[in-house]
């Protein structure tokens, strides 16, 4: 089993939220990865004055697992669309403020669609669930506007599967002098 890194990020995401991020090999299996991470001695710097360069800070905000999601495959009647939309739209406020998440001016997102399943799948196709979450995130006070000032991209990838299926956006703030 491939732990990846935003898979460690929604395990120590959710674990301080207080709930039961993965099950137990996936939690067992990111443990692993995390503890044979932190005993890594680094490697020799040859300038005395050189600093290593730190690692951008990552926020994450995950959705409730089992949280049912917009595809935009799915033909629904706009009502109910509309529904789940604020539903989702709801969950995202309700999460960025959960993980006290400070006010930021440029960011990238990374979109985490974990499946129920390994099937074969397109995770693009969430991108409705996506957008309905950076609503929530700019409604919860994290970002001014989801316009192309402040969020400067979008990733989707598709992460471990996870019982009951999950979204979880990893929030990169940018620096104000870093391009693009």
């Amino acid at each position: 089993m491939t732990v990846t890194n935003d898979d460690l990020l929604v395990v120590g995401a959710l674990a301080r939220a207080g709930s039961d991020p993965m099950p137990g090999e996936v939690a067992e299996a990111a443990r692993r990865a995390f503890e044979s991470r932190a005993t890594q001695t680094p490697a020799p710097v040859d300038d005395v004055d050189a600093r290593p360069a730190r690692a951008p800070i990552t926020y994450t905000v995950a959705l409730p697992p089992g949280l049912k999601l917009l595809n935009a495959n799915d033909r629904m009647h706009y009502r109910p669309r509309a529904a789940l939309t604020a539903t989702i739209v709801d969950a995202a406020i309700v999460m960025a403020r959960q993980a006290k998440i400070p006010k930021l001016d440029r960011v990238t997102i990374t979109a985490v669609l974990h499946p129920v399943d390994a099937r074969r799948r397109d995770p693009h196709n969430w991108y409705p669930s996506i957008k309905a979450a950076i609503d929530g995130i700019v409604r919860a006070g994290v970002l001014s506007d989801d316009d192309s000032e402040h969020l400067l991209g979008v990733e989707v990838v598709l992460g471990a599967p996870v019982p009951r299926g999950q979204l979880a956006l990893l929030i990169t703030p940018i620096a104000a002098g870093a391009l693009p």
